[in-house]
């Protein structure tokens, strides 16, 4: 719930850090909140409920400056006309990310758990690495310099009112 909660407010944040320090830095700063998050968890004596919530709390924040960030910039790829296609190619490969990446994980873990609570789990270091990776991976083919809005299609009439007074 905190994590969730974290995204609702540091989401409509990103947008504006994106036009103060560009694209790159901030869609990178996503996954590297992610991999802080998953090491949070990983490195440390024992889960307790205040390293859980810690974590919960930085995911929420690396969710918040990614997925804002991801979409914006597939969306912003293509023509206006096509935001539409944009958005929902963005969709598809948030849903198909998601589900892999369970499947994935979920398999490491189940194969390679020993049942010792005190030692990291070689999915959860696996899974830092990935993430760390990604935001470097980020931060290279993005391209460097300040992002301009660009309005979608539409976004003119968005601001004239669906049902007119009848006076």
């Amino acid at each position: 719930m905190l994590g969730m909660c974290t995204v609702m407010f540091i989401a409509p944040v990103a947008p504006k850090l994106v036009q103060r320090f560009g694209l790159g830095p901030v869609s990178a700063l996503g996954p590297l909140m992610v991999a802080v998050s998953m090491a949070v968890l990983a490195f440390g004596d024992s889960p307790s409920s205040l390293r859980i919530l810690v974590s919960l709390g930085i995911l929420g924040f690396g969710i918040g400056f990614g997925a804002p960030t991801s979409v914006d910039s597939v969306v912003g790829a293509g023509p206006p006309e096509q935001s539409g296609a944009g958005s929902a190619v963005a969709d598809v490969a948030m849903n198909l990310g998601g589900a892999l990446g369970i499947a994935i994980m979920g398999a490491a873990a189940s194969t390679t758990s020993t049942g010792a609570l005190n030692d990291v789990p070689p999915p959860m270091i696996a899974g830092v690495c990935v993430a760390a990776s990604g935001s470097l991976v980020v931060a290279v083919i993005l391209p460097r310099g300040r992002v301009q809005a660009v309005a979608p299609a539409g976004a003119e009439q968005a601001k004239t009112p669906l049902v007119a007074d009848k006076a």
